[in-house]
């Protein structure tokens, strides 16, 4: 629960904060942990951190739990980019948007599998 309500909680902050920090779990462990100091410190690690803390989590606790079930995150990322052309076509048919929608979420399904 506290998983999905981090990973709705940052695509509620935009694509732009959700996709770079998807981007850092597809960091090595190694390259992770020293990326970690000096992502917290942008923008958007200081949106991240917000995030996390609400969820109850410090800042480094928080993006090791990430790290941890990184599965999640990157599934909707990965499908994310596959269908923002699309999105970016039909995104004033609330038909199509419907439609796509409904696929979108089976290809993240698959995704995770």
């Amino acid at each position: 629960m506290r998983l999905t309500t981090i990973i709705y909680s940052l695509l509620d902050k935009g694509w732009n904060v959700f996709s770079t920090t998807a981007g850092l779990l597809t960091l090595g462990a190694i390259a992770f942990v020293a990326a970690i100091a000096a992502f917290i410190a942008t923008g958007i690690g200081v949106i991240v951190v917000a995030v996390l803390a609400i969820a109850g989590f410090g800042a480094y606790e928080g993006l090791k739990y990430l790290y941890a079930n990184k599965w999640y995150p990157l599934a909707i990322w990965i499908v994310g980019k596959r269908v923002k052309p699309e999105y970016e076509s039909c995104k004033y048919n609330d038909t199509e948007v419907s439609k796509l929608l409904e696929r979108t979420a089976d290809m993240i399904v698959n995704e995770c599998k």
